[in-house]
């Protein structure tokens, strides 16, 4: 029994001593980012060093500019997304603390992208390069046969557009370099195979049936 005392005073004391925020929260590649820390009973707070994304260990060993009990830190150098980790420390109550905290940036300045979202996003690709896929035969199929009606075309919109939605929900909840890249290159080769030989095909069926009738 007192041994479990001693563990649940040893959990109280630790958040007595270390800062109540574990994440200062998620921000814009290559934008500044406000460092923040608060303390009512400090009369200082330094900024020892932060690790980049990459592992790099940056020293910066300066002081934070105190307004308050609001102690903050521009800080310049976010080129890489990723996790950024926060090391400083501060007199809290008259004795030196350590704290830290993590930075989330991200292409977008929104979160990362949960597993749930990736997932949805993969389903969701595959549906569409489906789409593509089956609208792309019958083009080619209608194209053959010279028999391309309105439906046909609207079918084949149809995918363009959904492919156009995709992207447009990508850069705003996975705006990864290469999947953008990879759905700008489908964009461009669909805006001819989708929209462009459709409506061509359309006019010589349109010519062809006037003719036969």
């Amino acid at each position: 029994m007192r041994k479990l005392l001693t563990i649940l005073m040893f959990v109280m004391m630790i958040g007595l001593v270390t800062p109540s925020q574990d994440s200062l929260g998620t921000y814009k590649q290559g934008e500044d980012v406000i460092l923040l820390q608060i303390c009512g009973t400090c009369s200082y707070n330094n900024i020892t060093s932060i690790v980049l994304p990459n592992s790099t260990h940056l020293e910066i060993d300066t002081e934070m500019t105190k307004r308050g009990m609001e102690y903050t830190y521009t800080f310049s150098q976010t080129d890489l997304a990723g996790t950024y980790l926060v090391n400083g420390f501060g007199d809290l109550d008259g004795t030196a603390n350590a704290w830290a905290y993590e930075v989330q940036v991200t292409e977008n300045g929104l979160a990362a992208p949960t597993e749930n979202i990736i997932i949805f996003f993969s389903i969701f690709f595959f549906i569409i390069v489906t789409f593509i896929l089956v609208t792309l035969y019958g083009n080619i199929i209608h194209l053959g046969s010279n028999d391309t009606d309105l439906k046909d075309v609207g079918f084949s919109l149809g995918s363009f557009f959904a492919l156009l939605t995709f992207y447009y929900f990508s850069g705003l909840y996975f705006p990864k370099p290469f999947v953008m890249d990879l759905l700008i290159i489908l964009i461009s080769t669909l805006g001819f195979t989708h929209v462009f030989v459709p409506f061509i095909s359309l006019i010589f069926s349109t010519i062809q049936r006037g003719k036969i009738e």
